[in-house]
């Protein structure tokens, strides 16, 4: 059975390596965002997916797992760590 996002790449009679090149996504990614193994998607690839898909977000949020609440940012930076305040000599 066929994922919403994988019918749409047939339809455009696109490849997976086709299609990630096209998105601009590694292939690998993209092969597991077609199968339901990612569990977060950053709302910048789902803007790649829908115009490489040619279809509307929306579309791209209901083939994709996430939580009702819509897109979760999924952060690619690691937060800064917090700098600890010294003791005030007495």
């Amino acid at each position: 059975m066929d994922t919403p996002l994988r019918e749409a790449r047939n339809r455009l009679g696109l490849r997976l390596h086709e299609m990630a090149e096209v998105a601009g996504l590694s292939m690998a990614y993209l092969s597991k965002l077609e199968r339901g193994l990612v569990s977060s998607v950053d709302l910048r690839d789902a803007r790649r997916l829908a115009r490489a898909y040619d279809v509307t977000l929306d579309e791209v949020e209901r083939s994709l797992p996430l939580p009702p609440s819509g897109f979760p940012v999924a952060s690619r930076r690691r937060p800064k760590p917090r700098r600890r305040k010294r003791a005030k000599k007495a």
